[in-house]
């Protein structure tokens, strides 16, 4: 190759080290070195991330941009004219338009406590339906925080509160629904809602065993409405070898049948019968072209059952957690992500590369814990109700018009 056609950017010698090098043998000067291996950090990234705060700022993304525009930056940001022969540009200069706000409100609806005895120690993790033209939660209430600690999973039992919003998503009303909590048949959480052939189910986890030891399936059950109950209940298998934890598969009713996105990275829609809890796969994709530009590497899990967001797409959110570094604490860092599939394909066709919502200063037990449980399309906003610090229930009030341009920029396909 010619050194001379190389760009202003380029080197004339790469030199790629096998290894940790902390020493050199040079033919005049001797062997230098060893030195201290004091490495600070490396060169070989795909994408690093930037952020600027400051009151003459203006908020936009900038996009993606070179790295040798942060230097041109600091000079602009501190008034300073930088020298011609410097590369890069000002990510200030010129200025971006004003993005649009994707979040319009975020609130608590319902604290720990409110409704009853049973919510003592938390009403949490919301599973959200409209029925006839009113907002309803399925929430998860737990009278006290022994099944927090560890080896006292069946302690005590968790119940399934049915509220009602009104207007401005007031709490109207709420009961408590009965369903199967006894020792031998599991014990039921996080019941989230959906609308299948007429009927309204939850899919929902169920834990299995004993305080020594116990696993989790996922389980679909009926919401007998008039009766104030949870019912017929069917415990899913996949098509293959299971988890020792089955939980959060995402349930949606599509053109008659009932699917469900089992997880995201590999990405895999099943479809279920409930007579008898079989599933098989229609959707496989190995590697699906999900960039979420470092956030999420590896896992990722489902977080909301799909919605319909268009005629085009359904819409989901998903998570990564990050676990506490000291032994025996259940407080996670979530980050949760928004993606929109295919309603003829069932495939992923955007997926916005940054977290929509995160944890970290939440009230409650948990404070890295905000679990977005639900979401609701409904006018120019999408509610997403979530679970606060494993706690209380609150709802984020997303600009659709912004959530929606962020997905157009952001196509897969």
């Amino acid at each position: 190759d010619d050194p001379q056609s190389l760009g202003h950017w380029g080197s004339d010698i790469d030199v790629i080290w096998k290894g940790a090098s902390l020493a050199l043998d040079h033919p005049r000067l001797g062997r230098i070195g060893p030195v201290p291996y004091r490495r600070t950090g490396g060169h070989s990234g795909h994408r690093g991330m930037a952020y600027l705060a400051g009151g003459n700022l203006v908020a936009g993304d900038f996009g993606t941009r070179s790295s040798f525009d942060v230097v041109p930056t600091i000079f602009d940001l501190l008034g300073e004219r930088p020298a011609p022969e410097l590369s890069g540009r000002s990510l200030l200069n010129p200025k971006p338009a004003p993005a649009a706000t994707l979040i319009r409100e975020r609130r608590r609806l319902i604290s720990a406590g409110q409704l009853g005895p049973q919510s003592k120690d938390g009403v949490f993790n919301p599973g959200c339906l409209e029925i006839d033209g009113r907002i309803h939660l399925l929430c998860r209430a737990e009278p006290n925080g022994a099944s927090w600690g560890h080896g006292r999973l069946f302690d005590s039992h968790a119940s399934p509160i049915l509220c009602t919003l009104g207007d401005n998503l007031s709490l109207e009303d709420h009961q408590v629904l009965a369903c199967n909590s006894d020792s031998e048949d599991g014990r039921p959480e996080d019941w989230r809602l959906f609308r299948h052939q007429g009927r309204i189910y939850t899919n929902h986890a169920v834990y299995h065993g004993d305080n020594k030891a116990n696993n989790s399936s996922v389980a679909v059950s009926e919401i007998d409405l008039s009766g104030q109950r949870i019912v017929n209940r069917t415990i899913l298998n996949p098509p293959f070898s299971r988890k020792y934890n089955e939980k959060n598969w995402a349930m949606f009713s599509h053109r008659g049948r009932l699917l469900c996105l089992y997880s995201v990275r590999p990405y895999i829609v099943l479809e279920i019968d409930l007579q008898d809890g079989e599933t098989w796969t229609i959707v496989n994709i190995d590697n699906p072209r999900i960039d979420l530009r470092g956030w999420a590497p590896h896992l990722l899990f489902n977080s909301t059952n799909p919605i319909v967001w268009d005629a085009d797409h359904y819409l989901t959110f998903f998570h990564r957690s990050f676990s506490s570094t000291t032994d025996g604490d259940r407080n996670r860092l979530y980050l949760q992500f928004g993606m929109l599939i295919d309603r003829k394909t069932l495939s992923p066709v955007s997926v916005i590369p940054r977290p929509l919502v995160s944890g970290g200063a939440e009230a409650g037990r948990h404070t890295g814990v905000h679990y977005t449980m639900s979401l609701l399309n409904r006018d120019d906003v999408l509610y997403a109700f979530y679970g606060e610090g494993d706690t209380h229930t609150g709802v984020v009030v997303f600009d659709k018009a912004a959530l929606d341009d962020a997905f157009r920029r952001h196509r897969t396909g």
